[in-house]
């Protein structure tokens, strides 16, 4: 048998790892015999509400969907039908449809997609039309101030 260290020697392995588990255990006021951990049922009783960050912009939102509606010129079946996809790939968890799933998640695309064509007519814009450079640009401008945090917050864990 192989370990950490090199070879073990069954009965002296043996003896240590237990000794391990009693002075780790006795470390962590856990009894013997105890994992430590808590259930998942305790975990979900006793689990604190995690508080939501705010990037200053469209809260919470999977950053691959990109807003479509009220744009020059506006956004074409394709562009909605693509989002409609990613949509039900990230509901899903799935990255590619299997033959069992694939008309299911074909049909909940093309659902989608009209449905967000029909909401885009009946919605009302107040204000002019946004500008894909302008908003591309803002996009970048967002991802660099993200990598910047990103760094900053890398550097602070490392000194």
């Amino acid at each position: 048998m192989v370990g950490e260290g090199g070879p073990c020697i069954p009965g002296r392995d043996g003896a240590r790892s237990a000794y391990r588990d009693a002075h780790d255990a006795e470390r962590q006021r856990v009894p013997i015999g105890s994992s430590g951990r808590q259930s998942r049922r305790e975990v979900a009783t006793n689990a604190k509400p995690v508080p939501m960050p705010d990037f200053g912009h469209t809260p919470i939102m999977c950053r691959n969907i990109k807003t479509l509606y009220h744009f020059e010129p506006p956004a074409s079946e394709e562009e909605v039908r693509a989002s409609a996809l990613q949509y039900v790939r990230k509901l899903s968890g799935l990255k590619s449809f299997s033959k069992a799933n694939k008309q299911a998640c074909e049909h909940a695309v093309d659902h989608i997609t009209e449905i967000t064509l029909q909401l885009f007519t009946q919605l009302e814009s107040h204000g002019p039309p946004r500008s894909r450079e302008v908003e591309r640009q803002k996009a970048i401008e967002r991802g660099k101030k993200r990598e910047q945090q990103l760094r900053a917050r890398v550097l602070r864990e490392m000194a």
